[in-house]
């Protein structure tokens, strides 16, 4: 057999095995895919399709006319043409016009590849080609596919189309997925169908990803080297490799190693290999670099992902402090800070505490440095921090100066660090070119710059090229107590999520842009967003916005000065939501000045704030003549809703300069568009004004302004558009001979208890199409002192009286027209002069319907003064009620007439005082009202003449109780007087008489009397019992006040008398004749009967029983004789046998009529004294 002969075996043995696989994967194919969707019919049709692999075709199909334009229903077959994964292959076609060789309209040529094989073809990325090829089918049409990396053997189907390209636009349907079935389908054209068959030749590649160790931060001595790898060859796994490292490439130190590798690695996975170790045993930088070599043994098909990136590394630093340039008695230096940042990202820290990179100062000074410093990420074991300092921490001994270009666009950049602060460094790039700045944070953490100085470029254009801090994804970041001179923008970030950021006490001058410019971005809910602005101060001269910001941010104590405007969305303050879903915090504005160079611009401007609160700022905006800006103190725009309203509270708000009228455009105090706001306690003065210009202008806004004084000078002063507002308690004023102190134009809010006086000759009031708004309890006034003023203009007719106006606006039926005298106009001062009952209401506006308006608008006025009545207008007149005399208490005897009670009072500033009694805690007025005196609201009330006096005379128990009376006066805090008491009171009686006591000799005696003062229902009143005094007689007189005889009585005030150590000298002495009491009461006075005092008598016997011995049978008898110390006493006797009583024994005698055994026994007499 020769050689030729045995080539050719082998190529029939290959075509065979291919043979095979494509017949197989061919049925498959044919089974797997559906048919093409029916021809409805078409006038276009594809002339040609070539597949090319280079120049060289692999596929051409052509026909010569429309009928031979359907070639879908047996698909060419796989053997034909086949494909190898990872190459580009190119498409022409060209198309062809039903009956000849022009089309009207031309037509498009469209490829699909089901590439995933899912019988779909609108995944992203199968349309390969979809262009149009004109009027004249000798157009070609080109387009290109990459075959992806598959699973050799398998087959893909490819379809093309041509479509009617029907007044030069697509159908619609067909350009997305060619087997659409729906209306124009399949587009009025032809169509073809391919199948592929994907050939994979092995391609080795292999490559070295990165070194993986040394990692972190590493300590001198010898450490493993470890190298990632990666398979990159699709169609095999990577089984053996050669791995080059070396350490110091390129220099005198140079180590090379070779590792010969060998595992099963599949495509595209990585393994990390220990290839050998090395001795790090100085204190200087190391690199490391490593690539790979002959993948599985042979030649790697791509060079160009051998080599992973070199590595620096170095034994890590410990905390310190470590200098720039030489310095005396230290060892840790470094030759410039390049050199230590270098070793610093390289190396990292090991250790507790701060790495100080300092600047020592220089003598004489300032020392001078040049940049860039660049620092990224470093390696860190431990608690510890970098600080980039001076020495002595004053910027003004240390300068660093650059000039950023294009290149290198920072002076300082810093990346993904955490713990890091720069203090007390001069910054210099003020010969920067285009696109440059200062200091750059991208991704870092925890980072404070504070006490530096920062001189940027001067008059930099107007732009983001020119900043002097830009912050991008960091967190907890602090600039604080820093200078900014110059630049386009001071401090610009852009956040994401969490987001936490201060910038406090810096001070920002003279820049040409925004001294402040914030962004926010988050995909995912933020939970945490906390930006502080606070206690910077901004100046210089035509700089154009101060702040601009976003959600979530507070903004506080700043100061603001030379600021001007360049168009309608310039403000001094600026924030927006540029990320609703996200970032849903509340922005503070509160307690910012800027009163003074702010001109014709917005001073502050909110757009799109869900949740915003401006409270405490003094805003002063200036808008010259010809400005041609329409920019507004306060301006709020789409912000807010009824369940987060824009707070706008105690702010002074002013527009305009004394004697300029403003320019012809739109220049307000306040203006809110599409908003909802609860505006309160607001000072909005519009100084100076012409026809467009309102001193307060809402628009198509909801919610409430109250509580507010509101003035304008040769303008409008509140012009309420197409608004639900309330508005509430606010006295307006303005000086116009044409326009109104209140516009109104259609809408549907409430306006009540509000005060709206010309201080001109011009109407008070202009209404259009408002019969939508509740209008009522308001004053109206013009100055026009002619005999026909125009008070108020109705849908465009004039009235000049209240009366007038109520009828035709059917409005204000419970308002007034009087003349307000206001403390000081000219210094925008509305508080009242004068007191007018016409302007007072007792009772509060019912705002039941709107939860949190009572507490929030009708507590307190404009000065914060407790509201006691219901002034219109903003502020309370607050006379003060006096007490000069204050009520007397009522007591006496139940009966008794011609009492009363009163209270004498006055109120200040000419208010009549206002009187209301109370019984026990309760309205007099309320309890027992008049229906034609109110008797119980007078200065005095007389008791006889009370309604629970009637039929009962004089003073009576439905009387008594505590009185005091609540003193008013209109706008005054109510005084109570003091509280008194009336009691009626009853005659008192002895309810028990004293009653006689015996005692033995030398005993105590105790003698009682009862009595009561009962009040009404049988009650004893208890403040009010009777005085008790005991007395004893001697030579029938009655002896007062001397019962301490020998210290034996007791209580002779009392009802209790007790008498002790009782013997034969008292009772002959002052008990001799008894004692009695004297009961004194408020009413009557009562002696009770007299008591005696005596010993119990004492028993004399004399007689003792006799013993008897009687025979049985006959009889006995015992006898015994006594008698009583006292004649009238009653002797009892009661005989007894063996201790026992005998019944029926209780004479002086017991007999025994015949005696016998059973009586023999010992016989007693127990004989008792009864006093007489």
């Amino acid at each position: 057999m020769t050689l030729k002969k045995l080539f050719g075996m082998k190529l029939f043995a290959i075509a065979l095995a291919l043979f095979i696989v494509s017949s197989v994967t061919t049925e498959v194919a044919k089974a797997a895919y559906p048919p093409l969707p029916t021809w409805a019919y078409g006038c276009m049709s594809i002339q040609s399709i070539r597949i090319m692999d280079g120049a060289t075709p692999i596929y051409n199909s052509t026909v010569t006319s429309c009928n031979q334009r359907d070639r879908t229903a047996d698909p060419v077959q796989a053997t034909s043409i086949k494909l190898e994964s990872g190459k580009t292959y190119n498409i022409v076609c060209a198309g062809l016009c039903y009956g000849g060789s022009s089309c009207y309209y031309g037509g498009k040529i469209g490829a699909w590849i089901d590439f995933n094989g899912n019988q779909s073809y609108a995944d992203a990325g199968e349309r390969v080609m979809w262009n149009f090829f004109g009027t004249s089918y000798s157009t070609n049409i080109t387009g290109s596919f990459t075959v992806p990396p598959v699973a050799q053997g398998k087959v893909f189907r490819m379809i093309f189309s041509c479509q009617y390209y029907y007044y030069c636009s697509d159908y619609g349907y067909y350009n997305v997925d060619p087997m659409y079935t729906g209306n124009h389908s399949p587009g009025y054209g032809d169509r073809a169908c391919i199948d592929f068959y994907v050939e994979n030749p092995a391609q080795p590649n292999a490559g070295a990803v990165s070194i993986v160790q040394p990692a972190g931060a590493i300590t001198k001595g010898t450490q493993n080297i470890a190298v990632r790898i990666r398979n990159y060859d699709a169609l095999a796994p990577l089984t053996s490799c050669r791995i080059i490292w070396r350490i110091d490439e390129g220099q005198p130190s140079q180590v090379s190693n070779t590792y010969n590798w060998t595992g099963n690695l599949a495509y595209n996975a990585t393994t990390d290999v220990v290839v050998g170790s090395f001795n790090f045993n100085e204190s200087r930088m190391y690199t490391i670099d490593a690539f790979t070599e002959f993948p599985n043994g042979k030649n790697d098909t791509d060079p160009s992902n051998d080599r992973c990136l070199r590595k620096s590394i170095a034994p890590a630093l410990s905390p310190g402090n470590y200098y720039i340039g030489n310095y005396p008695g230290s060892s840790n230096t470094f030759s410039t800070i390049t050199e230590a940042t270098d070793y610093l990202t390289a190396a990292g820290l090991i250790g507790d505490g701060v790495m100080n990179i300092i600047f020592p100062k220089a003598n004489p000074g300032p020392a001078v440095f040049s940049g860039p410093i660049i620092v990224g990420a470093y390696p860190s074991v431990g608690n510890n921090t970098v600080a980039i300092k001076s020495e002595s921490g004053n910027p003004a001994d240390v300068i660093v100066n650059f000039t950023p270009d294009g290149t290198t666009p920072y002076l300082l950049s810093m990346s993904n660090l955490k713990n890091t602060s720069i203090e007390g460094i001069t910054f210099n790039t003020s010969t920067g070119i285009s696109n440059s700045g200062i200091i750059n944070l991208s991704n870092c953490q925890g980072v404070t710059i504070k006490d530096n100085l920062f001189l940027n470029k001067v008059g930099a254009a107007q732009s983001t090229n020119f900043m002097s801090v830009n912050l991008s994804n960091c967190y907890d970041i602090t600039v604080k107590n820093n200078e900014f001179r110059d630049g386009s923008i001071a401090i610009f970030e852009i956040g994401t999520c969490p987001r936490k950021l201060e910038l406090s006490y810096n001070t920002i001058k003279d820049y040409s842009w925004v001294g402040i410019q914030l962004s926010a971005n988050s995909t995912v809910p933020c939970t945490e967003n906390i930006v502080k602005i606070d206690t910077n101060k901004f100046s210089g001269t035509n700089m154009r916005m101060g702040i601009s910001s976003t959600n979530g941010t507070e903004i506080t104590r700043n100061q603001f000065n030379g600021f001007t405007g360049s168009s309608t969305s310039d403000a001094v303050i600026y924030v927006t939501n540029n990320d609703p879903i996200n970032f849903t915090g509340t922005t503070t504005i509160d307690k910012n000045i800027m009163t003074a160079g702010i001109t014709n611009i917005n001073g502050i401007y909110a757009v799109n704030v869900p949740k915003l609160s401006i409270t405490n700022n003094k805003v002063y905006t200036v808008d010259i003549l010809g400005g041609g800006i329409a920019a507004h103190a306060v301006n709020i725009s789409g912000s807010g809703s009824s369940s987060d309203p824009v707070y706008i509270t105690k702010n002074e708000i002013k527009s305009g300069s004394p004697g300029v009228a403003t320019a012809s455009v739109n220049n307000y105090g306040l203006y809110t568009l599409n908003s909802t706001i609860r505006a309160n306690y607001n000072d909005i003065d519009l100084i100076s004004g012409s026809a467009n210009v309102y001193s307060v202008y809402a628009l198509n806004t909801g919610g409430y302004i109250a509580n507010s004084q509101i003035t304008a000078v040769e303008a409008n002063g509140v012009y309420l558009n197409n608004s639900t507002l309330g508005f509430y308690y606010n006295s307006v004023a303005n000086r116009s001979a044409t326009y109104p102190a209140l516009l109104i134009n259609t809408g549907t809010g409430t306006i009540r208890r509000n005060i709206f006086q010309n201080e001109g000759t011009g109407p008070a009031v202009i209404a259009t199409s408002a019969t939508g708004n509740t209008i009522d309890e308001n004053n109206y006034w013009t100055k026009n002192t002619s005999p026909t003023p125009t008070l108020g203009r109705w849908n465009g007719v004039n009235y000049a009286t209240l009366a007038d106006w109520q009828a035709a606006s059917g409005k204000d039926a419970n308002s007034s027209s009087i003349e307000i005298s206001f403390f000081d106009f000219d210094a925008q001062n509305l508080s009242l002069n004068t007191f007018d009952e016409k302007l007072v209401f007792d009772s509060p506006i019912d705002f039941s319907s709107f939860p949190g308006y009572d507490a929030e608008i009708q507590q307190k006025d404009y000065l914060g003064q407790t509201r006691y009545s219901y002034f219109m207008g903003s502020e309370n007149i607050v006379p003060e009620v006096f007490i000069t005399n204050q009520p007397k208490g009522v007591m006496d005897c139940y009966g008794k007439t011609g009492y009363y009670i009163g209270v004498t009072a006055y109120v200040t500033r000419g208010v009549q005082a206002r009187f209301e009694w109370y019984k026990d805690g309760k309205s007099l007025t309320e309890l027992y009202k008049s229906p034609t005196e109110n008797w119980a609201e007078k200065a005095s009330i007389y008791l006889d003449s009370l309604p629970f006096a009637a039929g009962k005379p004089g003073l009576n128990y439905d009387m008594e109780g505590t009185y005091r009376c609540l003193v008013r006066g209109s706008g005054a805090e109510p005084k109570w007087s003091n509280s008194v008491l009336v009691n009626a009171l009853s005659d008192a009686e002895i309810t028990r008489e004293p009653e006689d006591v015996r005692v033995d000799n030398g005993g105590t005696a105790i003698i009682e009397v009862e009595a009561h003062i009962v009040a009404d229902e049988g009650i004893d009143d208890p403040l009010y019992q009777p005085e008790v005094q005991w007395y004893y007689t001697r030579n029938n007189q009655p002896v007062k006040n001397d019962l301490s005889v020998d210290g034996h009585f007791t209580g002779a005030k009392s009802t209790i008398l007790t008498v002790r150590n009782i013997d034969d000298q008292l009772l002959s002495g002052p008990l001799q004749d008894g004692v009695y009491c004297v009961l004194k009461g408020s009413c009557n006075t009562l002696t009770s009967k007299t008591a005696f005092v005596k010993l119990f008598p004492q028993i004399f016997i004399n007689q003792d029983p006799a013993n008897a011995t009687p025979c049985e049978g006959a009889a006995a008898s015992f006898r015994i004789t006594a008698t009583s110390s006292d004649p009238d006493a009653t002797l009892e006797y009661q005989w007894r046998k063996n201790g026992v009583a005998i019944p029926g024994a209780t004479t002086n005698t017991y007999n025994i009529a015949a005696a016998s055994a059973a009586d023999v026994g010992t016989y007693d007499c127990v004989v008792t004294v009864i006093p007489g």
